[in-house]
Formats: C-alpha cells, structure tokens, sequence
C-alpha cells in the first residue's frame, strides 16, 4: 500500500510528459502499436518483394520505373472497390475484412513463390506497394475517427512514432528473420501481425465511440462521395482538398525518385537478394532508431508548440538538402542519407501533419477523400514518377546518372515547398469555416416565409373580415413580392383600421406599387400619423406628378390640422416653390397652437419639426418638447431632435440617456448628428461628475456611429473604473468591429488589456480552488457560484478584446464552439485559435479553454505569472480588495457568516461605497461581527 502513492505520482508524471488528457492513452498507445505492427510488415514486405524482383535470374533495377506505374493502375482498380465498399460498410468492418484479406494475400503469394513462376515476383512487388498504402492508410483514418483535432495535434506525433518503431524493430527482425528462414518464407512471418491489426481495430472500435459519433453514424454513412468519380468530383469541388491531393502527389513523385535512386545505388553496391534484404532491414531498422529518438525528443514538442505551419515543411525541406547531398556524390552514404531523410520524416512528422489537414473535414468526405488521396493520387503519383523515370533514367532514351537524376528531386520539391505554404492558409480558412455559425435573420425567415406562401393564399387572408389576418396577409406580403393586384392593395389604404391603413401605404411606397394615387388621396384625409402622411405624400409626388388626384398647395387649406402642417413642412422644403411664405404662415401657426393651447397636436408637432428645413426659427421649440411631461412628446421630439441636427440639442439629449423611457430614442438621435458629435460624447463618457447611467449608454451611441474616430475614442476609454461602464464600451468596440472589419485599434492598448485579464482569470480560478467545494454554509455555496460566473463573463471579455485585434466574427465563432459543447466543434475553434493568434495571448488563453483540470489550467498560471495559490482567508482579503462591488458584497457576506473576525478591518473602507447592495452588506457583515463580539 505504501507504494501505491508514488506509482500513481510516476503514472501521472509519465502521462503529463507525453500530454495525455484522461482517457487518451489507451487508446493513442493501442493506435501506436497499430500503426507499428502495419509499418514492420510494410517494411519488411517492401524489403523482401525487391530483393526478389531484383534477383540475378529475374528483373533489372532499370525495369523498376514500369513497376511503379503497372501499380499505379493497380491500385485505381482495387481502390475504385474499396471506397464503393466505404460507402456500404461501417468503417471497422472495412479495417477488419481487408486486413483478413491481405493475410490471406500473404499466404497465396508465399505458395507461388514457392512455384517459382518469374511473374510472381513481379505480382509480389505490385501487391505490396497497394498494401502499404491501404494499409498504413487505414491506422490513420481510424485515428481520425477517434480524435478531434485538438487532440489530434498533441496524440499524432506519439502515434506516428509507432511508425517510426515499426521501421526499426520491424527492420531488425525481419533482418534476423531472413538470415534464418529466407526473403521467401518472410511473409508468412507477418501473417500474425495482421491478425493482431484486426484485435486492435476492433476493440478500438467498440472503446471509443463517442455519443455524437453514434447517434449520427447512419447518416454520415449515406453522406459523401460513394464511388471513385464522385470522390474525383469532391476534391476537384475543394480548393482545400486539391490542394492537399496536390501536396500529397509532388511528395510522392519525389518519393518514387528517391526510392529508384536508393534502390539503383544499393543493387550496385549489394547484389545478392539475401544480403540485400537483410541490408535493407537493417538500413531501414537503424535508421529508424535514429529518427525515434529526434522524434520523442522533438516531433511531439514541434507540434505542440508550433503545430501545423512549421511541420508541413520539414520533409520537403530536407528533401531538398538531401538531394543537394545526391548532386554532388552518388556513393552509398549519399543515398542513405535522402532515403533515410524520406523514411523518417514521411512516417513521422510529416505524416502527422498530412493527416491533421484531414481532421477539420467532415467526416464522411474525409474518409472518402483521405481513401481516394493517400490510395489513388499517391499510386497516380508513383505512376507519373515511374513515367518519368522511363526516359530519364531508362536504357533507351537520355539513361541519366543519379546525380543528374537529383536535379529533378530538386526542381520538384520547389513547387512542393509552394503548395504547402498555400495549404498554410487554407488550412485556417478551413478551420474557419467548420466554426462559422449559419445565422438567420428573422427577416429572412419571414422572407423564406413570403415567398413559399401561394399568392392565391395571401389574396384571400387580404380579403378576409379578420382585421388580424389581414395584417398577417400584409405582413407576408411586405417581404414577398407584391404581385397582387394595385386595386386590392389601393383598397386597404381606405380600411377602417389604421394599422391596416398603414401598412397597406408602406407596401405600396416601398415597393412602388403603380396606379394607387386616387386611394392614397383619399388615405391622406384619413390618416393623422405624421409618417404616414408623409410617405403619402411622397408617393403623390413620384406616381402622380401632374396632380391630378391632390395639389400640395391645396392641402394648406386641408380641415386636419396635423395635414396642414406636413403639407407645409414638404412645400418648405422645395426652395424655389411660389406657395413657400404660405406654407410658412401655415406651419407657424401649427407649432404654436400646438405649443399654446392644443396639446392634442404636440406630438404631430414634434414629428413634423423633424422633417421640416433645420433652420426655420420653429425648430427652438424641439428643445421645449424634449421637456414636455408627456413621454409620448419627449420621444417624438428626440426622434425629430436626431433629424434637425441642431448642436443646442445634444445636452439635452444627452440628459435624456439617465432616463429609461427615453434613453433607446435619445441614443438614436445622438447618432443621426454622425462624428461630429463624438468630442461632446467623449467629454461626457470621461465626465465623472455625468449620471452613471447616462454614461452606461454613450458606448451604445459610440457604436450606432461607428467608424475609426468612435472606436479610437471608445478604446481610449477602456480603462475608466466603472466595471459596467467598461463591459459597455467593450461591447460597444465589438459592435464597431462586427460592423467594419476595416476599423483598427492599437494593438499596444489592447493587449496589456488581455493579459490583465487573463492574469485575472488564473487568479479567479485560484481562489475559486481554495474556496471550499462541500461547505454546508449557504454563503460559501454562494461565493462559489459568483466566482464561477465571474470567470465566464472574464472569458467573454477577453474573447472581446482579442476580437478588437483579430477578425471579430472569426473569434466570437471560435468563442461559440468553444462554450458550445459539441466536442468536435470545440476542438476545432480551439485549433483555429491555435493556429491563429500570436504569443503571449495565444500561450496565455489556450490552457484556460482546452479541456484541462483546473490543477493543471493553475500549474499554467504559477509558470506564467509566479501565481500562487492563497489560502482561504487570504482569498476573502483579496476578494475584498477588489473592484467589483459584487464579489466584494459576497465576500463580505461568507466573512461575516463564518465569523472571520480578522477580515473585519478590511469592511471599513465599503462602508461608503456608492453602491447600494455593497453598502448594505458590509453594514450587515459589521453588525454581525460586533453581536460575537458582544456575545463573548
């Protein structure tokens, strides 16, 4: 027993040393050895196949190029059947059946081997190179099955490394194995190994299905390419995916090259088939070893830390310089050295991040294309590269020496080097897209809603005596197309409902409706409302221009007051009018009954003003009717107060902002003055003799403006003390930034900003540590839950701040996945964040949102910033020490409740404070500190 406790510490050390979350290990170790025991068989396979084509009595290293393209057909045949199977079987029953099937392979061939037709060799070397294609092909999907992205990132590079194991321990055995039993009875050898493939894919298989997984696998299994051609269709249809086919394509082509070349130069230096094979084994099998090691010790960090734009280049670039090795000596050492370069890094590194580009797909036509990519493409690929090695290398045509051969290595990794930095970007936008969210608005719902509806359904919800399906029916109407009869709309603008009236009016102004002029005079008669009136008129104006049916000027004349004066307010507004001084005289005397003795007409009044010339003496009386006791009035003149754009209105507007009832009009009014308004705005947002509340509003108004002068103003202002006020404004500059993308805030500002707050959140969650989980007082339960909502409205804000910096709509995105619940969709906004933002923000903010326990999300904070954990006393201190009247009001509730008299002291300086709530609990919390006192 005493023993258990460190075992567990050395388990848990060991499981954090190779980033293992709880359950990952099981199932990234068993993924290991799959892949391990799949790549040994590859190896040794490749191995003996070549050492028997190449035997004195057979076949010529120079006949190896129409191999690779004799395989390339091959694999199209088999792998056409192979996805048309994916499309019909679960994907375990596929792993399982063709691994039954490839053992079974390796029995036939070692019985025709033992026939000794000449061909069998040849048949050998074909089938292999489809074997290891399928087969390493299939560890990877199925590890792609298992594992979201995010963990893919941290668990491919220690599965790869079973690859890596694979080539040496698989090496030497087989070495080993060929001394004792020979090339030809190795394949039975490996017979178990495939037997055991099929334990592991199975027992994963049932482990690790996730609930998501299950519950939509029928239809991720009629999803997705079905056939080759269609498979074809979906990656030509992906930039994303033609890219990844491309990149895959020129590592092959590259790969075949130095294949032959390695090959040509160990023939030459080895012939003997036995020697050779067991050359190779060894090749294979030391360096390998050497590529375990640079891999455990660098791979897993490389992708940890820099992930996938720094990995992807790793291959081609020692491709590079191994062929620049090749240029210069064609010995032995040479082409040991750029195959060993191919052989560690394909099947490590650069195979991890091949397969992360999979992982953001969906997963039907990931499987699909994967299949199609790393089987097809890859085999077309080794076709292309054994074509060109017809002519260029062949005994016929130009016969190059493998020197000159590396000259194409080299002209071919350039491009290489091209794609994967385009696949860079695209690998983002990817990410970005399988974050977005599909937001619909509820104008286009009802516009989806207009346009399914019948015409013939909506003529008759028109024609209906239910006034409210009549407002339906034009509801509908205002969002379709208005194709009904203008007799039918011309009809309801003489409804005896106004709400009818009016609707029926905006329809038909919006939409242009012809040949309703004789019914809109006649509504103008009718109606009363100001804007109504006033989108009559300017109907009248464009569709009657002649005024046949009502001359403006006679409307001065009008027995409706409220008519007179919109009539007059539109002659007003046509300088060069001869009934300009009446309608002068006109709209006076509206403004002043309205103002002196008829208060029936004060909103009217109000209305029109906003919509008459802004420098008729008149508008003084806007700032009146923004005084007026009757609400109705006040917003009406705010609206109006918004149109005239008169400098002697801001102060009241602005005084208007404290008061509730007003404050949505007076935000609006303030922002129809546009910039010109912001220094007025600024001075009142620093004023801390202006309302608190008044001030809350200003980052609305701020936004509502919008432009780089607001949001430079807003984020000079992200520092004032008011927490509420700071929310505000944050939202405020996320409004800005949603709206104008192009808008751009110093990054100096912003991120000393984010890092405060994310330091914030680290201690936050350290006091939430200390504060006790199974306390039976109520207070403690209640500290608990403040602190925790406390830590999501810190995750909100820097989620903003980091928002006012990067594309905005990409991070509020990544932030929905993340508190979405969708463990896919979390994953990938977690690796888009990853891969999109910089350090020290990016280093600061991930551990916070991967799925981490709070001890280790703390062990983050102590290395970071030298956080300590408090101890529960010290938190209420430190709680108390805040700016936050609520955590302080439920800090000083739990000290007073567990008679914590030692934090009384730290009460005294709330006592005052200008928030209520907190002012009455440190009175209570006091209260209760002198009554023990008393008591003993």
């Amino acid at each position: 027993m005493p023993a258990e406790g460190p075992r567990r510490d050395i388990r848990t050390r060991v499981l954090e040393f190779f980033a293992f979350e709880p359950g990952e290990a099981r199932p990234a170790l068993l993924l290991t050895l799959y892949l391990l025991l799949a790549v040994a068989s590859m190896i040794a396979l490749k191995a003996a196949s070549k050492a028997l084509y190449l035997a004195p009595d057979r076949f010529h290293p120079r006949s190896l190029p129409y191999v690779y393209v004799v395989t390339a057909v091959a694999v199209s045949f088999v792998v056409s059947i192979y996805i048309k199977l994916a499309a019909r079987l679960r994907q375990d029953q596929l792993l399982i059946n063709t691994q039954l099937f490839f053992a079974s392979n390796l029995v036939f061939f070692w019985w025709l081997l033992r026939m000794r037709p000449k061909w069998a060799a040849a048949g050998l070397i074909v089938w292999t190179g489809m074997y290891a294609v399928i087969l390493v092909s299939q560890v990877w999907t199925l590890a792609n099955h298992i594992f979201t992205t995010r963990q893919a990132r941290r668990l491919f590079s220690i599965i790869s490394s079973g690859g890596i194991l694979g080539c040496a321990l698989g090496g030497q055995f087989s070495s080993l194995m060929t001394r004792r039993v020979g090339a030809q009875n190795l394949l039975l050898v490996y017979v178990p190994f495939l037997l055991a493939c099929a334990v592991i894919v199975g027992y994963l298989w049932r482990s690790t299905q996730h609930p998501e997984t299950a519950s939509s696998s029928k239809s991720k299994q009629a999803a997705g390419p079905s056939n080759l051609a269609e498979s074809v269709r979906a990656i030509r249809g992906s930039r994303y995916l033609s890219l990844i086919a491309l990149l895959v394509f020129v590592s092959a082509v590259v790969g075949v090259l130095v294949d032959f070349q390695f090959t040509y130069i160990v023939k030459h230096a080895v012939p003997d088939p036995d020697k050779m094979t067991a050359f190779l084994s060894d090749f294979y099998s030391y360096m390998a070893v050497l590529s375990f090691l640079m891999h455990v010790i660098l791979s897993s960090r490389v992708m940890r830390m820099f992930g996938l734009n720094f990995a992807i280049f790793i291959l081609p670039v020692a491709m590079l310089f191994g062929s620049t090795v090749l240029v210069l000596s064609a010995g032995l050492l040479a082409g040991v050295l750029i195959k060993g370069f191919d052989q560690g890094f394909r099947h490590s590194i650069d195979r991890s991040a091949t397969e992360l580009l999979y992982v953001p797909l969906p997963a039907r036509l990931r499987q699909q294309a994967k299949s199609f990519i790393d089987m097809v493409a890859a085999r077309w690929a080794d076709g292309v590269g054994g074509l060109l090695l017809i002519p260029l290398a062949g005994h016929d045509l130009l016969n190059l020496t493998m020197q000159q051969l590396a000259w194409v290595n080299v002209a071919l990794v350039v491009p290489w080097l091209g794609v994967a930095w385009k696949l860079r970007r695209e690998y983002v936008n990817t990410l970005r897209s399988s974050i977005e969210r599909k937001d619909i608005s509820a104008e286009a719902l009802l516009m989806e809603m207009a346009t399914s509806s019948p015409t013939e359904s909506i003529a008759a919800t028109l024609a209906s005596s239910d006034d409210r399906a009549v407002e339906t029916g034009l509801g509908l109407l205002q969002y379709g197309e208005a194709s009904l009869a203008s007799a039918q709309l011309g009809s309801l603008l003489m409804h005896m409902s106004p709400a009818i009236r009016r609707k029926a009016l905006a329809i038909v102004a919006a939409k242009g409706v012809p040949d309703c002029a004789p019914q809109v005079s006649v509504f103008l008669f009718l109606e009363s409302d100001v804007d109504s009136l006033w989108k009559a008129l300017d109907y009248v104006e464009r569709y009657d221009p002649e005024e046949n049916y009502v001359k403006l000027k006679d409307l001065l004349d009008a027995p409706h007051a409220v008519l007179r004066g919109t009539a007059a307010a539109r002659l007003l507004g046509r300088a060069d009018s001869p009934d300009r001084a009446k309608a002068h005289e006109v709209f006076h005397a509206f403004i002043a009954s309205a103002l002196q003795d008829q208060p029936a007409y004060r909103q009217p009044a109000a209305e029109v003003l906003g919509l008459a010339p802004s420098d008729l003496d008149c508008q003084a009386a806007l700032a009146d009717l923004l005084r007026d006791p009757d609400p109705v009035v006040v917003r009406a003149a705010a609206s109006s107060a918004g149109r005239a754009r008169q400098q002697s209105l801001v102060a009241p507007l602005l005084g208007l902002l404290a008061d509730r009832r007003f404050r949505s009009e007076a935000r609006r009014a303030l922002a129809a003055f546009g910039p010109e308004v912001l220094p007025q705005l600024q001075r009142a947002l620093l004023d801390p003799q202006f309302s608190v509340r008044a001030r809350r509003e200003l980052p609305r108004v701020f936004a509502m403006i919008g432009g780089q002068e607001a949001a430079a103003s807003l984020a000079a202002s992200l520092t004032l003390a008011d927490l509420d006020l700071q929310r505000q404004i944050l939202r405020a500059l996320s409004r800005i930034r949603l709206r104008d993308p192009q808008v751009r805030l110093d990054g100096g500002r912003i991120n000393p900003l984010t890092e405060k707050e994310l330091r914030n959140y680290y201690k936050y969650l350290g006091i939430l540590q200390v504060v006790p989980a199974n306390g039976t007082s109520a207070s403690i339960a209640f500290l608990r839950r403040a602190l925790a909502e406390q830590l999501g409205r810190k995750l909100e804000v820097i989620f903003r701040l980091i928002g006012l910096l990067y594309p905005p709509k990409d991070i509020f995105d990544a932030y929905y996945g993340i508190s979405s619940g969708r463990r896919d969709l979390r994953a990938n906004a977690l690796e888009f964040l990853d891969s999109m933002l910089l350090n020290p923000v990016r280093q600061m903010l991930l551990p916070v949102i991967e799925d981490r326990s709070p001890d280790r999300v703390l062990e983050y904070g102590r290395a970071l910033f030298g956080f300590v954990l408090p101890t529960y006393r010290q938190a209420l201190g430190e709680l108390l020490a805040e700016s936050d009247p609520w955590l302080q009001s439920c800090a000083a509730h739990a000290a007073a409740d567990q008679g914590l008299a030692e934090l009384e002291p730290l009460l005294e300086p709330l006592a005052g404070s200008d928030e209520p709530l907190l002012a009455e609990t440190v009175r209570a919390a006091r209260q209760r500190f002198r009554s023990a006192a008393a008591k003993s």
